[in-house]
């Protein structure tokens, strides 16, 4: 509560805000006292955490750690998830200072999603596996444009994400398997649309185009097995579609757009 106190100075909200925290949880019909932190999917969770990262490593990293390397450093956090990027190889283990400061507020870093890599040229031993970087559901890697003349960066939706995706929409089909044509066209448009605004990153063009693909195939297969006449023919989906179009994949943030965020 030290941190929410440094931006908040009305005691009756530092006083809900407690009360809240100390309420307890219920679980399997029973009450649970909390007796630290804040109760995991409590609404002010998410808020609370925030607060308390941007203390203990936005600041710390701004202020102790950039400055050592003359602003060739920078680091990406979303929630508890966050990475650490530098321009040059260099021998200070950043690793190491990062488990000693969250270590000072009683945190841990988890072992099996943490790994260092190096974004870099590859060399003609190592593999393309080894210089590439999963974060926030894409796979991350430098690859160079089809004249080999510019080093890019290409965001690509991670491979489990991918397939999980594949699998709601799959599952969201048949659960509306008999629901009327415009009720599911615009369902599933729903589901596009939100997946291409997410997964809308440069370099993710093919992904899009795949989960597309598979869209419609899906809901094509869905629309055969309602019908009593057979399957669906493929002249009567292009009517369909005419009538119902599904949206189509777009890149929302593209190559220009992030020149400034991939300097490093």
């Amino acid at each position: 509560m030290r941190f929410v106190g440094l931006r908040i100075g009305d005691r009756r909200v530092m006083t809900l805000l407690q009360a809240w925290l100390k309420a307890g949880i219920f679980e399997e019909g029973r009450c649970q006292a909390v007796e630290r932190g804040t109760p995991q999917g409590g609404s002010i969770s998410p808020l609370l955490a925030n607060i308390y990262l941007h203390n203990v490593v936005d600041l710390w990293f701004e202020r102790k750690i950039k400055p050592q390397f003359g602003g060739k450093a920078a680091m990406v956090r979303y929630a508890d998830d966050l990475c650490l990027f530098f321009e040059q190889s260099t021998d200070v283990d950043t690793m190491r200072m990062l488990e000693s400061r969250l270590g000072q507020f009683e945190l841990e870093l988890a072992e099996a999603k943490t790994h260092k890599t190096n974004l870099g040229s590859r060399t003609n031993n190592e593999t393309q596996e080894r210089r590439r970087l999963t974060f926030l559901g894409f796979t991350i890697y430098r690859a160079r444009s089809v004249g080999k003349t510019v080093i890019k960066t290409v965001f690509q939706t991670e491979g489990k994400r991918f397939t999980r995706a594949k699998t709601l929409m799959k599952q969201r089909l048949r659960q509306m398997q008999h629901q009327p044509v415009e009720v599911q066209a615009r369902a599933v448009n729903q589901i596009l649309r939100d997946h291409f605004n997410y997964y809308g990153l440069a370099g993710n063009a093919k992904k899009l185009q795949a989960f597309w693909n598979f869209t419609w195939r899906e809901w094509k297969h869905s629309l055969s097995k309602r019908s009593q006449t057979g399957r669906l023919t493929w002249e009567d989906f292009k009517v369909l579609l005419a009538k119902h179009p599904l949206v189509r994949p777009r890149i929302r943030i593209r190559y220009s757009q992030l020149a400034s965020y991939t300097r490093l």
